[in-house]
């Protein structure tokens, strides 16, 4: 396990915090939850699966909080009332937490993002150093007895050659949009067994296909694989496009391009868990716009609300809603405040006094955030629905954006190849190498041949003898 001591001042943004599995403790009211902060800590919790007393601090801090004792008109409740959020802090002494990875994140703290597949078996993580250099990670989550997982780094690539990666339902593959080619998406399959040392490396399979436009930015592949298409793509140009795509099984791809008419910036797209709606924050001007919009065959079912006093985006996402109108709502978390998309309506929640910065939800009655502070909060929606419920406000409409349709189809290519050593002498590909190896079995190299192998291992050993470089050298200075 690594260490969690974060320091008394620091904050952080939580990119990924998700349920993982429910708990092997008896009672089965626990659950474990996923969380990836954007400082490089990778958590697991395990919690109650309802609200209780329990408050959790990295600093190893802990408070008494009562909160089923509240009285009516006690002062805390008014002011719960005034911020319009009903959470509770919590502690117990059967919650744990534990730090499973640690990676060093890139100076772009805003670029990075974390991804669980459906099956909760794959992490991605992408804006982490990895051997010095920014990239992107996959991870296989194993678990290990009495709650506890490990990260298995299954593959990685640098970010420089690769904008945006999304994990496929499958768990079998990647879909990456590569820098070197601005309008094509590719599909990599992932590895799951190493070749033994020295041999030669199959590289994995992989398809390209183009999205027939000028510049694709961003990709998110569908939470499920019961659906007609398995992922969209979308721009950060001025006037941007969305791209619907179907791969099929005969070498064959289509997608649909919807391009916007006016000048629109999208600050997030989210795909329910049923793959039928897309959640959207827009910024139209200085107007911030949320929908939702329903995937239908010709085209959007939108639902369009201008949300006043949001702030700026923090984070979006899908989660179970807070009334009975439907089951799932697109939740946007501004600066200024929450705001739940519902279809017909939004509901708007003041920010807590520290800011929430991502969610998950058991149900459609707990709730579980983290703020700025690292911290672990528990909302009890039934509890919350009854002593208060949102702010009512009045959401202006936005009309319906008018959109181009263009619907495309072709061939996708599909490469592979073969990763092979080379000899430490010549350079010369080695599908065969001859492994030196020192008695000791610290140092290794591979040749094509007795020859190479008598001209450079003697060299490259006496290179690595204790005192080959250690002479102090003197410089002299000329005066």
């Amino acid at each position: 396990m690594f260490d969690i001591n974060f320091g008394n001042n620091s904050q952080a943004d939580t990119v990924l915090i998700d349920w993982l599995c429910e708990g092997t403790r008896k009672p089965s009211v626990y659950n474990n939850i996923l969380c990836v902060l954007n400082t490089g800590q990778v958590l697991v919790y395990l919690v109650r699966s309802k609200k209780s007393d329990y408050f959790f601090s990295f600093n190893g801090e802990t408070r008494n909080h009562q909160p089923e004792f509240i009285s009516g008109n006690s002062l805390e409740l008014t002011t719960r009332m005034k911020l319009g959020l009903s959470d509770f802090v919590a502690f117990s002494s059967t919650t744990s937490v534990s730090c499973i990875y640690h990676f060093t994140p890139i100076p772009m703290k805003h670029l990075i993002r974390a991804e669980l597949c459906a099956d909760k078996t794959l992490l991605l993580i992408y804006g982490m150093m990895h051997h010095n250099v920014p990239s992107f990670c996959i991870f296989q989550i194993g678990s290990l007895p009495k709650d506890k997982f490990e990260l298995t780094m299954l593959y990685s690539d640098s970010i420089l050659g690769v904008s945006s990666v999304s994990l496929n339902p499958n768990s079998l593959s990647i879909f990456v949009l590569p820098r070197a080619l601005p309008s094509y998406v590719a599909e990599i399959e992932l590895p799951f067994s190493l070749p033994e040392h020295y041999q030669h490396r199959m590289i994995s399979k992989v398809m390209m296909a183009s999205g027939h436009t000028d510049k694709i930015s961003h990709i998110s592949a569908v939470p499920v694989s019961e659906v007609d298409f398995q992922f969209i793509t979308w721009s950060d140009e001025e006037i941007p496009e969305i791209i619907i795509w179907k791969i099929s099984e005969n070498d064959q791809y289509f997608c649909w391009n919807f391009k916007f008419t006016i000048p629109v910036f999208i600050q997030n797209l989210s795909i329910d868990h049923s793959g039928r709606f897309i959640g959207l924050v827009l910024m139209v001007g200085f107007k911030t716009v949320i929908c939702i919009w329903e995937i239908v065959e010709d085209g959007f079912e939108q639902y369009n609300f201008v949300a006043n006093k949001f702030g700026e985006l923090i984070n979006a996402k899908w989660g179970s809603s807070m009334t009975d109108q439907c089951p799932e709502s697109y939740m946007a978390i501004g600066t200024n405040g929450i705001i739940e998309h519902v279809m017909t309506t939004l509901k708007f929640w003041n920010q807590p006094p520290i800011e929430m910065t991502n969610f998950t939800d058991l149900n459609q009655l707990t709730r579980f955030y983290m703020n700025k502070n690292r911290e672990l909060h528990v909302i009890d929606l039934a509890d919350f629905d009854r002593h208060q419920g949102p702010i009512t406000i009045s959401p202006e409409k936005y009309p319906p954006f008018p959109l181009l349709k263009a619907k495309y189809s072709d061939n996708y290519e599909t490469s592979t190849g073969m990763h092979l050593y080379r000899c430490c002498n010549c350079r010369m590909p080695l599908i065969h190498p001859l492994v030196s190896r020192s008695e000791d079995g610290i140092f290794e190299q591979c040749y094509c041949s007795r020859e190479c192998q008598k001209k450079h291992w003697p060299i490259f050993m006496a290179a690595k003898q204790a005192g080959f470089f250690d002479a102090e050298m003197e410089f002299a200075t000329h005066t």
